[in-house]
């Protein structure tokens, strides 16, 4: 930058004092065609101009790269934060306004498992905590079933994400 100051200053003072009362040959010094200094000068201004504005471009990115992750972080802080469920029917009716059950049936079990992550993601995006689970059969090479779980009450509830049908585990009684 301390060059680019330099620069300009030699070329304004240039400009400013006149060639008066010089010899024909201290005015062709002056001249920029005759002069490789001023030239070398004018060429590291220009290279220095190109450099600013591409230092100006990267900043412009990395300030718009900034306002977004700011907003971003904004938003996540703004939301509550996740919890489970106080009840089967906070669940039922959080279920019923979830939509991802009345899209048509998978047909291989990975959008199988991707439905269940949708909901997992809906419930994330609406203050929930659920999680998906898949039980592959050995045996036959298939998996059983995919799950969305969460707990209601400290109890573990399941429900397949294609039908919504909640249903207590049977086995794990109460959690926490």
């Amino acid at each position: 930058m301390g060059k680019l100051v330099s620069v300009l200053l030699v070329l304004v003072l240039l400009s400013v004092f006149p060639a008066v009362g010089c010899t024909s040959q201290e005015k062709a010094q002056l001249s920029p065609e005759d002069n490789p200094q001023l030239l070398q000068a004018r060429s590291q201004l220009q290279q220095a101009e190109g450099q600013l504005q591409q230092t100006q471009t990267e900043l412009s990115e990395l300030k718009t790269n900034f306002d977004a992750a700011t907003k971003q972080i904004a938003e996540l802080e703004a939301a509550p934060p996740a919890r489970y469920f106080i009840s089967t029917v906070e669940l039922a009716n959080w279920l019923a306004k979830d939509k991802v059950s009345e899209e048509p049936p998978a047909n291989t079990y990975v959008s199988w498992y991707n439905k269940a992550l949708k909901v997992q993601e809906n419930a994330a995006r609406d203050g929930f905590l659920v999680s998906v689970q898949y039980h592959f059969c050995d045996e036959r090479l298939i998996i059983e079933y995919v799950a969305c779980i969460t707990l209601v009450n400290g109890y573990l509830f399941m429900w397949d994400p294609e039908t919504d049908e909640v249903f207590e585990d049977p086995v794990w009684g109460k959690i926490r």
